[in-house]
């Protein structure tokens, strides 16, 4: 029984990832701005956490491998780094 329901759960966590994918394509399609605005925003009904904090905790690794996703977090790290420590001084 607890086969079946594990393989059942691992079922529709595979479906949910799919719809979320195919949802966050067509919002990034509509507006990427928009898109990744909403993967920031904190989902009170998940004790203020961001869609982003929850893929990467759920290990959804087809949604954080999503363009419009990978996109924000690269964009997110550049702004971490300083122009300052950015730049290579050579002697």
């Amino acid at each position: 029984m607890f086969i079946l329901i594990s393989f059942n759960f691992k079922n529709k966590n595979r479906n949910f990832q799919t719809i979320a994918c195919k949802l966050l394509q067509l919002c990034a399609e509509s507006d990427t701005v928009k898109a990744q605005q909403m993967l920031q925003s904190k989902i009170n009904d998940f004790g203020e956490t961001t869609p982003i904090q929850l893929a990467v905790a759920g290990q959804s690794l087809e949604f954080v491998g999503h363009n419009c996703f990978q996109n924000l977090i690269i964009k997110k790290w550049y702004k971490k780094i300083s122009p300052i420590s950015s730049r290579l001084n050579v002697s």
